[in-house]
């Protein structure tokens, strides 16, 4: 993966494994399982196609993919409004309930 090191001893790395060493670290962090993670990184020729043989199976994971990002998003925006709003409430209110917490979040 690396093509050699520096003086220093740092690994130096080429611009296309930066670029899919960053593609696993975000994969990772959204939760996309590894063996999914490993099937669209090593499958992958450098050129960004995949051999005959894995590719139908690929583009229908790669699809999937990009539906579970979208249901995602699609969540996360909604999150953002409902947390929105609290603060709205929370900015308007800014009394505090028998218990001392945000008249507005108090139950």
């Amino acid at each position: 993966m690396y093509t050699s090191r520096s003086p220093s001893g740092y690994r130096l790395y080429a611009d296309r494994d930066v670029k899919r060493l960053a593609f696993i670290q975000r994969a990772k962090l959204l939760g996309l399982p590894l063996a999914k993670i490993h099937d669209l990184v090593i499958h992958l020729a450098a050129d960004g196609h995949a051999s005959p043989t894995i590719r139908p199976h690929l583009e229908r994971s790669i699809r999937e993919r990009v539906k579970d990002v979208v249901t995602r998003l699609d969540q996360l925006a909604l999150l953002k409004e409902e947390l929105e709003a609290f603060l709205a409430k929370m900015s308007r209110g800014k009394r505090t309930g028998p218990d001392g917490r945000c008249a507005c979040m108090a139950r």
